[in-house]
C-alpha cells in the first residue's frame, strides 16, 4: 500500500489553475492527504487499483471500470474517503465512480468548504475534478477541462437529505 501523508498549514487562497501543494496519487494503493485548515483538520483518502493488462478482456481486477486511455494499464478510483475533524463525510459513489488515472491531488479551503482537487487523465484526455465538501457532506462535484478547455463541463450538486424518522 502506498500512502502519502501531508500536513498543510493554513490554506491560502490560490488561483484555481495553480497547483500549490499537489502530490502524486499512487496508481495502485491508497494516497492520503491531510490539511490543517484553520482550527479544523480535513483528510482525504483516494484508493486506486492498477488494472491487469488487457483490461477490456475482463479479469478479476477488471470489473468494468471506466478508463481514460491515458495510462496503460489503467488505474481507476475505487473509493474516496473524506473526513473533517475525525468525522466521516458521506461520499456518494457518483463522486468517484467514473474517475481514472488520477495523477495529482490537493486539498484547499475557502471558508468552511474544503475542496479536493484531482488531476486526471493524460495529454489531450486530461481533466480536473473538484470535490467540494464540509463537515456534513459532499456539496458539489465539478469536472473541468474536458476536451482541452478550462471550463466546467459537468457539475453535480448534492443536497442535504432529511431523515424519514
Amino acid at each position: 500500500m502506498n500512502t502519502l501523508m501531508l500536513l498543510l498549514g493554513l490554506a491560502a487562497v490560490v488561483d484555481e489553475w495553480q497547483w500549490k501543494q499537489a502530490f502524486e496519487v499512487a496508481p495502485d494503493g491508497i494516497t492520503e492527504l491531510e490539511a490543517g485548515l484553520g482550527p479544523s483538520l480535513a483528510t482525504a483518502k483516494i484508493r486506486t487499483i492498477k488494472l491487469e493488462k488487457g483490461a477490456q478482456a475482463g479479469g478479476e481486477r477488471n470489473r468494468g471500470f471506466h478508463c481514460s486511455g491515458g495510462r496503460n494499464p489503467c488505474s481507476p478510483v475505487l473509493e474516496v474517503e473524506l473526513e473533517v475533524d475525525d468525522k466521516k463525510v458521506r461520499v456518494p459513489a457518483s463522486v468517484f465512480a467514473d474517475l481514472a488515472d488520477v495523477n495529482r491531488a490537493e486539498l484547499r479551503q475557502t471558508g468552511d468548504t474544503v475542496t479536493l482537487v484531482l488531476a486526471c487523465g493524460d495529454a489531450a484526455g486530461s481533466y480536473s475534478v473538484r470535490i467540494e465538501f464540509d463537515a456534513v457532506q459532499v456539496r458539489k462535484r465539478q469536472l473541468i477541462g474536458a476536451f482541452g478547455t478550462h471550463e466546467v463541463a459537468e457539475e453535480t450538486t448534492y443536497h442535504e437529505l432529511t431523515s424519514l424518522d
